[in-house]
């Protein structure tokens, strides 16, 4: 098997919103039932003139596809100045058969893709609200427009409201939503969070804040609110977290080392007992035993990249899509141009 190379445009053709979506909950489904199986995550962090980044992997098989494979990514504070992604990443996927090398694909769009629709299939499945009269995210940038976008077609939502620092961000973001918003849905931009997560029944939220601080207060919330969490670094106050009814993760191991939950799991505030698992949830193997506000805190696992990333390789090699991988590695002068022929 040749190789195949599909950059961003051949991974937006080869696999739509509704089926990243479809794929990200039969995956997590999957991982419960042991058919999906996540690999380690490892990283460092680096300075580069004077740049913070971090770089990383995460890795997974899907044995339903003999799919193995592995995201190489990285963060940078500075990129948004430089109009650059915040977290460009490539997958690698492999036949977990006999370990060769079946494609690479450009995964920067995808990771948005699977972090938003992992986070409204996991927030909407512990809702048992049919239509939810409002919903509420908390950042404008690529996640969290991807976010509502998703709640915007789902049907179940009457009204997102967007809140972030930067106006200018909140009516990118709100024009993007109301355009795949179908008129029974009202988009709210706003850059008063406490107004934004107001009586909202779900509250998301997908910042890149460089270090913890506090973006949503506990008394803003209602009593029974769906709080689910994606960023790097804590963005909620620490009373939500100790008073929260059910606390359930995406990755234990990795929820340590990153995310909302990072501090109070390492000082051993909260025991690793107390987290239930997503993929329980989306097994429906798991409900709420006791009211109270349920907290979502997701880090992102790479099982999903591996599932998404085969899934785009099958469609694309199915639909003529997509370039040999030599190709695309002499169009950029790093082979001679004859290797591939």
């Amino acid at each position: 098997m040749i190789p195949t190379y599909l950059d961003e445009n051949a991974v937006r053709e080869s696999l739509t919103d509704d089926e990243v979506y479809e794929i990200v909950q039969s995956t997590l489904r999957a991982l419960h039932e042991g058919t999906a199986i996540p690999g380690p995550k490892a990283g460092f962090g680096v300075q580069v003139g004077g740049d913070n980044r971090y770089i990383g992997t995460v890795s997974g098989c899907i044995l339903a596809s003999n799919a193995a494979g592995v995201k190489w990514f990285m963060t940078s504070d500075r990129s948004a100045n430089r109009g650059l992604p915040r977290v460009p990443a490539t997958i690698l996927i492999c036949d977990a058969r006999t370990g060769q090398l079946a494609g690479v694909l450009d995964a920067t769009r995808l990771t948005s893709l699977r972090t938003a629709a992992m986070a409204v299939a996991c927030s909407l499945q512990v809702s048992k609200t049919q239509v939810l009269p409002k919903v509420a995210i908390i950042g404008a940038g690529t996640v969290g427009t991807e976010v509502a976008r998703y709640f915007a077609q789902s049907g179940r939502v009457a009204r997102i409201a967007v809140a972030a620092r930067s106006a200018a961000a909140v009516h990118r973001a709100s024009t993007a939503i109301q355009a795949v918003a179908n008129e029974r849905v009202q988009v709210q931009g706003t850059i008063d969070v406490r107004a934004a997560v107001s009586d909202a029944e779900i509250v998301v939220t997908a910042t890149s804040v460089p270090n913890d601080m506090t973006l949503v207060e506990h008394q803003w919330l209602s009593p029974d609110a769906i709080i689910c969490t994606l960023g790097s670094h804590r963005e909620i106050d620490l009373q939500i977290i100790h008073e929260a009814a059910h606390i359930l993760v995406d990755d234990p191991d990795g929820s340590q080392r990153r995310g909302n939950l990072a501090g109070e799991l390492k000082s051993g505030v909260i025991a690793i007992d107390r987290l239930s698992n997503v993929g329980e949830l989306m097994a429906n193997r798991w409900r709420p035993t006791r009211p109270g506000r349920v907290l979502l805190a997701l880090v992102g696992i790479g099982v999903l990249d591996v599932a998404l990333g085969a899934q785009a390789l099958a469609n694309a090699r199915g639909n003529g899509r997509g370039l040999p991988l030599l190709t695309r590695l002499a169009s950029q002068g790093l082979v001679p141009a004859n290797r591939d022929r």
